[in-house]
């Protein structure tokens, strides 16, 4: 028997659900609960109405048991529950009892045999029972009589403990560290009491001597004690289900355990295998133990199934075994284990787990407690078939199948008799938000209306406009949505790691669940702005919201009254798009024929009635609330409206009144209504970033509107007759990762739809026409909710360069034309360029022309034969020539195939040649090098020349060299050097020099030298 686990939370004394009768009340419900370590015993001993708590509604497992207590519990359990009806005797057993509250328990137990005393007459009642005396009153109360197992006597302490040992489940189980010599605290009683309610008692049968024909007494084992004295038994099996995920015959309100009585046979006398009995009984047994094996203490009623608990029995108990082993993680923590699928395993924590394989028809994997159900050998195969462990094991490890991804979702995986995973139960949630409540519906976005009787709130109930986490358990009618509250975090992003970002030095990532919400619809973030997480668990986000930006200024180009009001922005990146406008907005939208600004209502017909509105978006960037900023207006006829770009300066004239100087922010945009005073046609907006902007004066008599954060200016907006220069926002570059042929408008003209990658987030980009722009390309590009011009979607020619350095400090990118070759750098061309605030960092995958998040520049890979060109360069012109206007970098570092150092080349030495008895060799300083690197050579002389051996020749020849064409130095003993030459000088005399030759390598190296004669 293991240590068990309660899990039911039992009902009052005598209540009848269904038929069944339900005993007694849990530990759990004792206001000392938590200090009870044994709590499954405890809770059984109440419910067999053996103990029973304290009057203050305490347990107190921590108090002694005296031994009165004691006789009273084991003469109610050999009652099965009831009272002793032997009453009390004229003349007591014990001189030391009469008129003591257990005086009748104690009797009881002194004629069944159970207790004899202390040995002088008296039984001392109120002295606290040892765990040894408490275990010999079990034992004798088993039949283990004391005369026959010898538990009398001097020995009797180490009989009883031999034979609590010996029993079987042992009496001493979960009670192996407690010292049983001292006093028994109530919590170790009630443990050793239900220890020997599981056990087999102790039969005395007589019999006649075969020899003597005297009469002798049999011991023979009996049924169960708890059978015996109560008629109950214990059903052990797995928990299959409950009403709720279809269990079969389970009624509502009843949970299925398939199992069988304990000690059942499980193989039939001809050897075939005997099937478990399905159970269906009312519980409240928690979904979240499903799969893992239980037993109920039961006893059987009138009518249902026998042997087996129904709604017709009394149920003492259900307990969670302990026995499976059991994996509860979290989506998050399974861990890529593509080396070891091929062995059946996977791997979470570090650690690798076998998994089994499956039978055909098992459903492996149940989502949501059966809302749905993978049988995996159809899902791996097709068909009906049984799948292996390596292929289950796969199957888990592909993130594609929805278990290896970032989410605190929880597995639970199931593990069977060896130890193996054969089941998984997973929880898939969704994140969510609650929009109305009322007090029998619930609106959840994107799930709609619910019945509150099929809706359960996990924890705190959520209320209107919580944020929740929801997800469907079990199947059709018997569904029922579950709801949980989730957090949230605010904060700036500190830095940006892909998808993780840190908030207040605490990193989140982005969870697989990850879903934009009505009010949190930001799916791109961006380091420094501030933004609200949606938290799901502690390390994951699943939405978010931004709170402040610097595009929440904006321009109202047209207006449209309708069932829902529309507005046309233009927005602080360029682009226009069309919103909803929203029922908190302050601005509303009223009809009239011409441009009009009512108060907050506003009518906008054409671009010159243009007006300024701070804006937030909501509802999935659909709709937008939106508060006027008030005009400026010129009407002086002397003086105007005007920017200052080197003072950063804006200027303002109200009226008569003194003209207002404010800051200009570094970042601040510029909306600008350009008037073309000969072509009205050609009148438009167009957006500038401030700090790169020209001075701009406006047109006289108009309005300015300036919109405000932290007392600078982050948004103005002029009309002028004078097209500013500078960066313009409403062009961007990106780069091309889709492009599809199309049509478009009411005439179905032709046009190329591209997908532009520009940093951050993915554009879709209408150009007219059949455009010639391929994926891969670099491009620059204007935004536009309408199609634009091929000349407005500009493929580019950047300088594909080799980062040397990222000087951040300086902001500045130093590119080089050296190589790395085989034995290191092979000097080049350094040019050093400069950033600034409106430099575009875009990080490309060039290998599939695929978008990438990773935007780091990062220098060149300094590997031979791996340092490739790892970077496009955008440059401005004329004075900003050496400026980096846009920034391609490749996450692989490789931004095409050139740039790289050749592939290595041999470096032969020369075969040593004699000649007239002086030896020459020539030895090179490498034995391999790329193209462009220095080799040289060492040529040595050593020998005494042979007579007539003066004017005779060494020649050394070296291919694949250039620029080696002498050696040097020019003397040596007896020698002399031309170009490549060695001359004899001299006849019998010793000969000696070293020289060498140096050159750059063009090709394979070698060297040969050839001797002559004079």
């Amino acid at each position: 028997m293991n240590n068990l686990k309660r899990v039911l939370s039992l009902g009052l004394v005598g209540t009848m659900l269904a038929g069944m009768m339900v005993m007694g009340a849990s530990a759990a419900e004792f206001t000392d609960g938590e200090k009870i370590e044994h709590a499954d015993a405890v809770s059984t001993l109440v419910a067999l109405k053996i103990v029973d708590g304290k009057p203050d509604g305490s347990f107190d497992p921590e108090g002694n048991v005296t031994r009165a207590e004691m006789a009273k519990m084991i003469a109610t359990a050999m009652n099965g529950g009831n009272e002793a009806n032997t009453g009390v005797k004229t003349n007591p057993t014990f001189t030391d009892i009469k008129g003591h509250w257990a005086e009748s328990y104690i009797e009881y137990c002194s004629d069944m045999k159970i207790i004899s005393g202390r040995g002088d007459g008296t039984f001392d009642p109120g002295a606290n029972v040892t765990g040894l005396e408490a275990t010999k009153m079990v034992l004798t109360a088993l039949g283990y009589a004391a005369d026959a197992y010898q538990l009398t006597g001097a020995t009797w302490a180490t009989r009883t403990d031999e034979l609590a040992r010996q029993a079987s489940p042992k009496l001493y189980e979960d009670l192996e560290t407690v010292m049983m010599a001292n006093a028994a605290t109530r919590d170790t009683a009630a443990q050793l009491i239900w220890n020997g309610l599981q056990n087999t008692t102790k039969q005395v049968r007589p019999t006649t001597g075969v020899n003597t024909g005297s009469i002798e007494w049999t011991y023979e084992d009996g049924q169960m004690m708890l059978t015996e004295r109560y008629g109950a038994q214990i059903f052990e099996g797995t928990f299959e289900g409950n009403y709720n995920t279809s269990a079969t015959g389970a009624a509502k309100g009843e949970i299925q355990i398939k199992g069988r009585l304990r000690g059942a046979a499980e193989v039939a006398a001809n050897g075939n295998p005997i099937s478990p009995t399905t159970a269906n009984f009312p519980s409240d047994l928690d979904i979240s133990f499903i799969g893992e094996k239980f037993k109920v203490i039961f006893k059987d009623g009138n009518g249902g199934q026998k042997n087996a608990p129904d709604k017709k029995d009394t149920i003492y108990g259900v307990f969670n075994m302990d026995e499976t082993k059991v994996y509860r993680i979290t989506k998050g923590d399974l861990q890529d284990a593509k080396d070891e699928v091929n062995n059946g395993r996977i791997k979470f924590g570090d650690v690798l787990y076998d998994v089994a394989g499956v039978d055909e028809n098992d459903k492996a994997v149940i989502w949501n407690y059966g809302n749905t159900a993978d049988t995996l050998g159809s899902t791996v195969h097709g068909s009906a078939a049984d799948a292996t462990k390596v292929e289950f094991a796969t199957w888990i490890n592909t993130a594609a199948n929805g278990l290896r991804v970032k989410s605190t979702d929880t597995i639970k995986f199931i593990t069977d008799d060896n130890g193996a995973i054969c089941k998984a139960y997973v929880e898939t949630w969704t994140p969510s938000t609650v929009l109305s409540k009322t007090s029998s519906k619930v609106q959840l976005e994107g799930v709609g209306s619910k019945d509150l009787e099929n809706v359960r709130f996990v924890g705190d109930e959520a209320g209107k406009d919580d944020l929740v986490a929801t997800a469907a358990f079990y199947n059709g009618s018997n569904a029922e949505q579950q709801v949980k509250k989730l957090t949230t975090v605010e904060g700036k992003v500190e830095a940006k790691d892909g998808d993780k970002l840190r908030i207040d030095g605490t990193w989140y990532d982005k969870s697989a669940n990850f879903k934009a919400l009505s009010d949190y619809a930001t799916t791109t973030f961006n380091v420094g702005d501030e933004y609200k997480l949606v938290l799901e668990g502690e390390k994951y986000y699943v939405a978010g919201a931004t709170i402040s930006a610097e595009t929440d200024f904006a321009m109202v180009l047209r207006t449209q009254k309708g069932i829902t009001d529309q507005v046309k922005l233009l927005l602080a990146d360029g682009s226009e798009k069309t919103f909803s406008v929203h029922k908190d907005s302050t601005v509303k939208v009223i009809t009239n024929s011409t441009s009009t600004v009512n108060g907050n209502e506003i009518a906008i017909n054409e671009d010159a009635g243009a007006v300024m509105v701070k804006y937030e978006t909501l509802r999935n960037g659909t709709e937008v609330k939106m508060t006027l900023v008030a005009p400026v207006k010129d009407a002086s006829g002397t003086t105007t409206h005007t920017f200052n770009k080197n003072t950063k300066v804006l200027t303002t004239i109200n009226g008569s009144n003194p003209a207002v100087t404010q800051v200009v922010s570094a970042d601040a945009i510029a909306f600008i209504y350009f008037v073309d005073e000969n072509d009205a046609t050609n009148s438009k907006w167009k957006v500038f970033n401030a700090n790169t902007t020209s001075s701009i004066n406006a047109k006289d008599e108009t309005n300015a509107y300036v919109g405000t954060k932290s007392d600078k200016v982050a948004a103005f907006a002029l009309t002028t007759t004078t097209m500013p220069t500078g960066a313009g926002d409403s062009s961007r570059y990106g780069f091309v990762t889709g492009k599809v042929e199309t049509t478009y408008g009411s005439d179905n003209e032709k046009g190329t739809e591209f997908t532009v990658w520009n940093g951050d987030e993915s554009d879709t980009v209408l150009v007219e026409g059949t455009s010639a722009v391929t994926k891969g390309a670099f491009v620059k590009y204007t935004i536009s909710d309408s199609a634009i011009s091929s000349t407005e979607f500009e493929a580019l020619s950047p300088s594909i360069v080799k980062v040397k350095e990222h000087d951040t400090a300086r902001k500045l990118v130093i590119t080089t034309t050296e190589t790395y070759g085989v034995n290191g750098v092979i000097a080049g061309t350094d040019t050093s360029y400069r950033m600034n605030d409106d430099t575009v960092i875009i990080g490309v995958k060039m290998d599939g022309n695929k978008a990438s998040t990773n935007n780091t520049i990062q220098k060149y890979t300094q590997i031979s034969g791996s340092d490739f060109n790892n970077a496009a360069l955008v440059l401005g012109t004329g004075d900003e020539a050496d400026l980096i206007k846009a920034i391609y970098v490749d996450e692989d570092n490789k931004i095409d195939g050139s740039g790289a150092a050749s592939a290595p080349v041999t470096v032969g030495n020369a075969t040593d040649v004699t000649q007239a008895g002086v030896k020459v060799t020539a030895v090179a300083d490498k034995t391999s090098a790329s193209v462009k690197e220095k080799v040289k050579y060492t040529v040595t002389v050593s020998g005494t020349a042979g007579t007539g051996a003066a004017d005779d020749t060494i020649t050394l020849a070296i291919t694949g060299l250039s620029g080696a064409t002498a050696l040097a130095p020019t003397s040596g003993t007896n020698c002399t050097v031309s170009g490549l030459v060695i001359t004899i000088t001299a006849d019998d005399v010793a000969t000696s020099g070293t020289f060498t030759v140096e050159g750059t390598v063009t090709g394979a190296v070698s060297a040969t030298l050839t001797g002559a004669a004079a």
